[in-house]
């Protein structure tokens, strides 16, 4: 251990047992004995914390911690046998003062992780020279490696007085952007593609835990993959675990949305010139995207990589699909309730440490298939409770069934269905016959509305694996449904649909719809939202 490791060991518990108030400091950010490689460092940090467990802060002096030291010493146990001298006692006191707490500890955690990382390092190669295969220790590995990266970020007991004094900063910096700066697109963490969804949801913020689910085919991988564009184009790095489909069937869909070439063309070479161009210049906006995709079914090992890429700086956003796929090859389960339990909760131990939010998929289960199909709740995900309980935001899709009837389904005067033939680049409703209206519900929400009248419209086109923002504030038709006594008003939010809104995408679609009438550009949404 060279001269500067023993100074901030030395500093750190000199500090305590100077101003004994600041023990409580150090103690929630994680420190403990196995931060400390000198041994009559460990013994008087433990020898204070003794103290301070049994008589509080005000029990700590010089004398008290000495004798302690000396106790600890002569019995069986970690520090059995180590000399400690008053002279070693007045050697670490003789620091700066307590004012100096804070940058021992970090010099001192930044030691330690290092320190760990060469023993995860040593052991690996250890291991490796015996002849054990590599896939064999690799998940361990892994989670002493991330165990290293994250060395005394241990979960730490909040000060109420400087959480309240953080957040007040943070309110006064977003004043500062949105009204002094006049910045109408800030949003509270990372934003969505659209600035109503940024509304409803108060954007993606640190430490969350959102929960996207949908029966089969309705399209959450879909949506997923639009929200990973807007945020690679926004420099945001994404990790996504692809479990729902192979990586190889998963990249033709953000080609077609790019290209606006569907995946049957693309795959039967029925594509022109002009395809192939837009499909190539997709690739080249595709590589430039910093987004890294593994297929990994272990929660742990999963947790353990994301850990790693977010101590490096290579991970903002984590995105798994589906979360019912997930297991765990450390524990045993005795259903796939526990085992779903044990996910989610690893999931939610992840963001809470990190601040990464993670977006996992979900399946529903069929009991919203009942009666033609009920609008889900977030009770619907399939599988455990656990996941409603630790989730932050809950977001449902449901296909809205009266207005794809209306579109599609023949009615009096209308053979052919009442598709509004505007959605489409050439004003044709032919071409029409496969999109969705989707309804974006959300189920919970920790920082705002929730419930099955909180929601959006989504018109999503499945050949090309786009989706676009509605109108969402369209006012339904009410018909009168019934006779009599038992006459009541329904509301169908067929104009919902009928409009797209503008995004940060700017592609020709867009132009063609603002020829046809029904593109909300940015300034009219922002006026819908009174900003």
């Amino acid at each position: 251990m060279n001269d500067r490791e023993l100074k901030s060991e030395s500093g750190v518990v000199g500090s305590v047992i100077m101003n004994p108030e600041r023990i409580g400091t150090a103690i929630t950010a994680g420190v403990d004995a196995g931060w400390f490689s000198d041994a009559k460092c460990a013994l008087l940090w433990d020898a204070a914390v003794s103290i301070f467990r049994r008589d509080g802060e005000r029990g700590i002096d010089g004398n008290r911690v000495y004798d302690e030291a000396l106790r600890l010493a002569a019995q069986k146990g970690r520090h059995e046998g180590t000399i400690l001298t008053l002279d070693d006692l007045m050697g670490v006191c003789d620091v700066p003062g307590g004012a100096y707490l804070e940058f021992y500890i970090r010099d001192l955690q930044s030691k330690v992780m290092v320190r760990r990382i060469n023993a995860a390092g040593d052991w690996w190669r250890k291991n490796l020279r015996e002849g054990i295969p590599p896939e064999a220790i690799w998940p361990a590995y892994m989670k002493r490696l991330a165990e290293a990266v994250t060395a005394g970020i241990a979960s730490r007991a909040a000060d109420p007085r400087e959480e309240a004094a953080k957040l007040l900063r943070e309110y006064e910096e977003a004043h500062r952007i949105r009204i002094v700066e006049k910045n109408l697109d800030y949003v509270p963490g990372y934003s969505f593609p659209w600035p109503v969804m940024n509304k409803l949801l108060n954007g993606l913020q640190p430490s969350t835990l959102m929960y996207v689910g949908a029966r089969p085919s309705v399209g959450k991988t879909m949506v997923t993959l639009n929200f990973i564009r807007h945020w690679c184009e926004c420099g945001l790095k994404v990790g996504f675990v692809s479990l729902d489909m192979g990586i190889h069937h998963l990249m033709k869909r953000p080609l077609a949305e790019l290209a606006r070439v569907s995946f049957n063309k693309a795959s039967f070479g029925t594509t022109s010139s002009a395809d192939l161009a837009a499909l190539k210049e997709a690739v080249e906006s595709v590589g430039k995207w910093p987004l890294k995709i593994i297929a990994e079914r272990d929660v742990d090992h999963v947790c353990a990589w994301a850990k790693a890429m977010h101590a490096s700086g290579e991970l903002d956003i984590l995105v798994v699909d589906f979360v019912q796929l997930m297991q765990s090859k450390a524990v045993r389960f005795g259903n796939s309730e526990e085992r779903l339990e044990y996910v989610s909760g690893q999931f939610k131990e992840f963001t809470n440490g990190t601040g990464v939010p993670v977006v996992a998929l979900s399946q529903l289960n069929r009991e919203c298939e009942k009666d033609g199909g009920r609008v889900p709740t977030a009770s619907d995900l399939r599988g455990s409770g656990a996941l409603e309980q630790d989730a932050t935001i809950i977001v449902l899709l449901h296909v809205d069934t009266d207005t794809r009837a209306r579109w599609h389904q023949p009615t009096p005067g209308y053979p052919n269905g009442r598709f509004p033939a505007a959605l489409t680049v050439n004003n044709n409703a032919a071409e029409g016959r496969s999109f969705k209206p989707i309804r974006f519900i959300v189920g919970k929400n920790q920082n705002g509305s929730a419930g099955p009248d909180v929601w959006l419209p989504l018109v999503a086109i499945p050949a090309y694996g786009a989706v676009h923002l509605g109108d969402a504030w369209a006012q339904p038709d009410v018909e009168t449904v019934g006779y009599g006594a038992t006459a009541k008003g329904k509301a169908y939010y067929y104009a919902r649909f009928e409009r797209i809104c503008a995004d940060r995408r700017k592609s020709d679609i867009e132009r063609a719809w603002a020829d046809h009438g029904v593109l909300i550009s940015e300034e009219e949404q922002r006026r819908k939202m009174g900003l």
